[in-house]
């Protein structure tokens, strides 16, 4: 790899890794009193991307094991945030989608993380808020093709 390109990615990933800090440390905070940790915070805005998954590809998107999802996902279940079903062409699998509940919930801490977000990305010029995102789409669309993880 180029030594530029190196380099660059280092300053990166220490910068992404404290901006990660900055926005799931608020996170964090606003579930105070919501009942919601912010893994399950994290299981539901994935299950809201996703719309229903069986409990094999929720897991592997989270990057955990099916113990530690099916954890997740029972505690979920328990405060009316998600709901299980089976699958109509296979009884074994087991499918999660969240429930209004749930994404109502999403909705309003989302909304107050942007807005928390946007107290800082709001103080960079709009061309310059745009090119961060564009390049974010770019690093996210590259990464999320085939082979990607391991390469």
């Amino acid at each position: 790899m180029e030594e530029r390109v190196l380099a660059d990615s280092e300053a990166l990933l220490v910068e992404l890794r404290r901006m990660r800090l900055d926005i799931v440390g608020y996170a964090v905070r606003r579930l105070a009193g919501t009942g919601l940790s912010f893994p399950q915070y994290a299981l539901l805005a994935v299950l809201d991307q996703m719309g229903e998954a069986n409990m094999s590809r929720l897991a592997q998107r989270l990057g955990t094991s099916m113990g530690a999802a099916t954890n997740l996902v029972d505690k979920l279940v328990d405060a009316a945030h998600v709901e299980r079903t089976r699958s109509t062409t296979d009884r074994r699998v087991v499918n999660v989608k969240c429930t209004e509940r749930g994404r109502e919930l999403l909705a309003e801490v989302t909304t107050d993380v942007a807005e928390f977000l946007g107290r800082f990305f709001g103080q960079i010029p709009a061309e310059d808020r745009q090119t961060v995102i564009k390049s974010c789409r770019k690093l996210t669309a590259l990464m999320g093709r085939p082979g990607a993880q391991g390469a």
